[in-house]
């Protein structure tokens, strides 16, 4: 974590500065892209040599590959890549369904109170992503206790910081709006912040246990729970989007 971390944050700051300048010079959107995708590649090449500096005997051969070793990759794998397609169902779909029922200007509405809540799911994801390993090492040595008491207290870590925060959305988050956008746009996303801030924190609130479920191998009864909601979510949404406009879809 300490050498993913350097080199997140170092990949940031220049990536930072490189937006900026692409902003302030009228580069436009294409190019604003292509600083994004330098980042992400640049940031993957540093960790692969990191990687195979710090750990001995680490290769790539053809050799190395076989049937066993394959499967057990991607059979855990496809329940990732399943997983972060119901974060996308979950918390990214909206937009594509508010542009296809409403109008890509509604998008902007939305979007500002999607982003404020998604500042907090960062934080709490970053937080608790180190229970995934930690679990796994419990799984291993049969620590049923352990794996019990890290869920309890990551649980009550993730309240710690998404209830204050949620609260302090509900009740300063039209004015918050107001002075970063303006009234026209406060006048409408403030009640949608308040919705989907109220949803939020139950989620929030068991992002210790998804990571320890993930760590303790129980990854296929996540990733379909996750899916399942992803997927009532977006039927749901698409079905009041029309009748009750950007509410509904909140």
């Amino acid at each position: 974590y300490d050498y993913a971390n350097m080199i997140g944050v170092g990949v940031v700051l220049v990536r930072s500065a490189l937006i900026v300048l692409v902003v302030s010079r009228g580069l436009g959107i294409v190019a604003l892209g292509l600083v994004h995708t330098a980042g992400q590649i640049v940031a993957g090449l540093l960790v692969m040599a990191v990687v195979f500096r710090k750990i001995d005997g680490l290769q790539v051969r053809w050799s190395l590959v076989n049937r066993e070793t394959v499967k057990t990759l991607y059979s855990f794998g496809g329940f990732v890549l399943l997983n972060n397609l119901a974060m996308f169902f979950l918390f990214n779909s909206a937009e594509i369904v508010i542009g296809i029922f409403l109008s890509a200007a509604a998008v902007t509405y939305f979007a500002i109170a999607g982003s404020l809540l998604q500042y907090l799911s960062q934080l709490i994801g970053v937080m608790t992503q180190v229970l995934h390993p930690y679990a796994s090492e419990q799984e291993a040595r049969g620590d049923a206790g352990g794996l019990q008491r890290t869920v309890i207290v990551g649980t009550k870590a993730c309240l710690m910081i998404a209830l204050p925060a949620t609260v302090t959305f509900m009740m300063v988050g039209r004015a918050f709006i107001q002075l970063w956008m303006g009234p026209t746009y406060a006048e409408a996303a403030a009640p949608l912040l308040v919705v989907l801030a109220i949803g939020r924190v139950f989620w929030l609130s068991q992002s210790s246990a998804g990571n320890v479920l993930l760590g303790a191998g129980r990854h296929k009864l996540l990733t379909m729970t996750n899916l399942a909601t992803g997927v009532a979510g977006l039927v749901l949404g698409s079905i009041l989007i029309r009748p009750m406009g950007l509410f509904g879809l909140a």
